[in-house]
C-alpha cells in the first residue's frame, strides 16, 4: 500500500498563465499518480493538503490561473469578477502547435468561450480526431489520448480575422493590457460574447445568456462568430440586426414588442457602464428608425433621447402650429406633410408627425381658403373650382372627400397665381367680338377636361386674351375673342377625337375595360403614348374590328352560346382563357368566316 507523503516528491513549478487544473494534471503524473483527483485522495486521506505537498510560494500560486477541481483541497482566487461558471470544469481545449511547443495548458484556454489561439490564429481543439472522444482532465498525459492518439497532430484551422480580432481582444484584457483607460475587463466581454452573440444566428432568441452546452466547442465558436460579425462592422452591422428583428415584428407599436429579447439584454443584462456603447447605438437607430412615440413610459431610455426623438403626436404639433389637432390628421392623411400612422392592437389609429413638419403645417395654415373663399376670389362656382382642383392647377391641403374634414383647406396662392392669368398676353381693348369665361362655361357646353385645359393653355400663354378682367373679378371676366376661342377649341376636339382613351375604346369596341387593355397589352389593339397617356387611334380601332372577332360576337350571330361555339370551330384562337391567360377569346376575321361556311349550321339553328 502507498504510503501518504507529506511532500511530493517531485513538485514540477507552475509556469505564468498555466491552467490550474492542467498544472494539476502535470503534477499527477510527474509523481506516478492516475490524474488529480487520484493524487488529491491520497493527500486527502493522509491529511495533507496540496498546498503543503507542493510547498508553493505565493508568487508561484499567483501564476497559475482559473478554478481548480471541487475534490481538490487547493483553492484559486478568480480575476477580475471571473466566476467559476466562466471555465470548463471537465473537459479541455488545446492548440495542437502550442501543446508540441511546450506541454501545458494556456490559462484562457479553460475558458467556455475562448476558441482561438491568438498565438497561431488557429481554432482550438476539443476531440481526438481518431476516437471523438472529448478529453477530460482527470488524465495521465496532457498530449496523449486514451485511444494512444497524439493530440499535438490533431488538424488545425485557421480563424478568420474577425474571430481572431475578437479573442485578441480577450487576450489583451486577460493580460490587465488596456490600450483606453475605460476598456472593458475580461469578464465584462465574456457576458457581451455569452448574451449578443447568439442573435446574429437567430435575432429572435427567446432565452439570450441561457445557453446550453457551452463546454462543447462547437457552442462557444458560434457565439464567438456571432459577437465578432457585429464588432467587425461597428455599427452597420448592429443596425442589420436592428433592422431584421424590426422586420420580424413591423406592427409593433411599442419598443420592447419591437425588438424582443435585445431590448430587455441591453438595458438588463449588459447594464455594465463599459458597455453604455450598445445602448447609445441601439437609441441611435430609434431616432431614425422608429416611427412611434416616446414617452415618460420608455423608461429605460436615456432622457435626452426621448426629448431628441424627432416624432411628436398630433396635439404637440397642433399646438407649436397654432392649429387645430383634427387639421393636422388631415394634412398628414392627404400628404401635405409627413407622418406615419400607427395601428394600436384596440383598433385605435395614432399619427406621430415629425418635429419640423410643424412649420409646414403653420404655413398651409396661412395660406389657405376654403371652397367658397376661393370661389370668390376666383369669380367662378365651386363645381368649376372643383374642376380645378381635380386637374392639380388648384392644390387642395385638405380635401373634405378624403379625409372627412368640415372644411377645404386650399392653397390661397395657387387661387391668386391663377386670377393673374393672363396679364402679359391681353390684347388691347379694341376687340368687339369678345365673350366672358363665364358665358363660355355656362353656353358653350364644354366637354370634360376642356375648362382644365383652357386655363392650362393660358398659363403656358399659348392663348391671347381680348381683354384683362377687372380688378377683383378673377378668372370669371376673362374676355376672349371669340374666333380665337372657337379655332382653340375646335383643334383640341380635332386632336382628341383622333386620339381616344382605352377606356373610350373599351365603349365604342362593346367591350370590357379589362379585356380592351389585355388587347393593348398583347399588340392586338394598337395603341401609343400620346399627351402623356395611353391613347390609340381612331384608325386602330377600324383596323382591329376588321381584323379580329370576339367568340361572343360569333356565338351571338351563330344563335349558339360560347361553349357550342367553341367545340365547333376548328380555327385557333389568337388569345383567351387556355391561350394565354386571357379573359375573351378572339379570332382572325380571315380564319374564322371560312370556317364558318364550310360548317353551316342546322335547321333549328336557322
Amino acid at each position: 500500500m502507498r504510503s501518504h507523503p507529506t511532500c511530493l516528491p517531485i513538485r514540477p513549478r507552475p509556469i505564468p498563465g498555466e491552467l490550474a487544473v492542467g498544472y494539476l494534471v502535470r503534477v499527477s503524473s510527474a509523481n506516478g499518480y492516475n490524474g488529480p483527483r487520484e493524487l488529491c485522495r491520497v493527500l486527502r486521506h493522509g491529511l495533507v493538503t496540496l498546498d503543503t505537498a507542493l510547498r508553493l510560494a505565493q508568487r508561484e500560486r499567483s501564476a497559475l490561473f482559473g478554478p481548480t477541481p471541487h475534490y481538490c483541497s487547493f483553492v484559486q482566487q478568480l480575476p477580475g469578477g471571473l466566476r467559476a461558471q466562466d471555465f470548463n470544469h471537465h473537459f479541455m481545449r488545446w492548440c495542437p502547435i502550442c501543446l508540441a511547443e511546450s506541454e501545458y495548458l494556456r490559462g484562457e484556454w479553460g475558458l467556455k468561450l475562448c476558441c482561438v489561439c491568438t498565438t497561431h490564429a488557429a481554432m482550438l481543439v476539443d476531440r481526438c480526431p481518431h476516437c471523438q472522444a472529448m478529453q477530460c482532465f482527470d488524465r495521465t498525459q496532457l498530449s496523449v489520448c486514451s485511444c494512444g492518439f497524439q493530440l499535438t497532430r490533431c488538424p488545425c484551422q485557421q480563424a478568420s480575422e474577425a474571430l481572431l480580432n475578437l479573442h485578441q481582444i480577450l487576450q489583451s484584457a486577460l493580460a490587465g493590457r488596456y490600450d483606453e483607460p475605460d476598456a472593458m475587463s475580461l469578464a465584462t466581454w465574456l457576458r457581451l460574447v455569452k448574451y449578443l452573440g447568439s442573435f446574429e444566428a437567430n435575432p429572435l432568441a427567446q432565452h439570450p445568456g441561457q445557453v446550453k452546452n457551452m463546454h462543447q466547442l462547437v457552442i462557444s465558436v458560434s457565439l464567438a462568430i456571432g459577437t465578432a460579425t457585429l464588432l467587425a462592422d461597428w455599427p452597420e452591422s448592429f443596425d442589420r440586426l436592428l433592422t431584421r428583428i424590426r422586420a420580424a415584428a413591423p406592427s409593433a407599436t411599442h419598443i420592447d414588442d419591437a425588438f424582443g429579447p435585445l431590448y430587455r439584454v441591453l438595458y438588463r443584462d449588459l447594464n455594465e457602464p463599459a458597455l453604455t456603447f450598445l445602448r447609445e447605438r441601439f437609441e441611435a437607430y430609434l431616432y431614425g428608425n422608429w416611427f412611434g412615440l416616446l414617452g415618460r413610459r420608455n423608461r429605460r431610455l436615456r432622457p435626452e433621447t426621448i426629448t431628441r426623438h424627432p416624432h411628436r403626436s398630433i396635439q404637440k404639433i397642433a399646438q407649436a402650429a397654432g392649429s387645430s389637432a383634427a387639421s393636422i390628421r388631415h394634412l398628414a392623411y392627404t400628404g401635405a406633410i409627413r407622418g406615419h400612422a400607427i395601428q394600436y392592437p384596440s383598433g385605435r389609429t395614432a399619427w406621430v408627425i415629425p418635429h419640423e413638419e410643424a412649420r409646414n403645417a403653420a404655413t398651409y395654415r396661412t395660406d389657405s381658403v376654403t371652397l367658397r373663399q376661393a370661389a370668390g376670389l376666383l369669380g367662378l362656382g365651386r363645381k368649376r373650382v372643383r374642376e380645378l382642383i381635380d386637374a392639380g392647377l388648384l392644390h387642395a391641403w385638405i380635401d373634405p372627400g378624403l379625409t372627412g374634414a368640415s372644411t377645404w383647406w386650399l392653397s390661397k396662392a395657387d387661387a391668386l397665381h391663377l386670377v393673374g392669368i393672363g396679364a402679359q398676353s391681353a390684347q388691347e381693348n379694341t376687340v368687339r367680338n369678345v365673350v366672358r369665361l363665364t358665358t363660355v362655361l355656362k353656353t358653350w357646353r364644354l366637354r370634360a377636361g376642356e375648362f382644365p385645359a383652357l386655363i392650362r393653355t393660358l398659363l403656358a400663354g399659348e392663348l391671347q386674351l381680348a381683354a384683362l378682367a377687372a380688378e377683383g373679378y378673377g378668372l370669371g371676366r376673362l374676355r376672349f375673342e371669340v374666333g380665337t376661342l372657337r379655332t382653340w377649341l375646335e383643334t383640341r376636339r380635332q386632336r382628341e377625337g383622333t386620339w381616344i382613351s382605352v377606356d373610350s375604346a373599351a365603349k365604342q369596341l362593346g367591350l370590357k375595360q379589362q379585356v380592351t387593355y389585355e388587347l393593348v397589352a398583347r399588340g392586338l389593339l394598337s395603341a401609343k403614348v400620346h399627351d402623356g397617356t395611353r391613347r390609340i387611334h381612331r384608325d386602330a380601332l377600324v383596323a382591329f374590328s376588321a381584323s379580329y372577332t370576339s367568340l361572343a360576337e360569333i356565338a351571338r350571330a351563330n344563335r349558339k352560346t360560347p361553349r357550342q361555339m367553341l367545340a365547333r370551330l376548328t380555327a385557333r384562337p389568337v388569345c383567351g382563357p387556355t391561350i394565354d391567360g386571357a379573359r375573351q377569346y378572339f379570332y382572325k376575321r380571315n380564319e374564322i368566316e371560312p370556317t364558318l361556311a364550310a360548317r353551316p349550321g342546322k335547321k333549328e339553328d336557322k
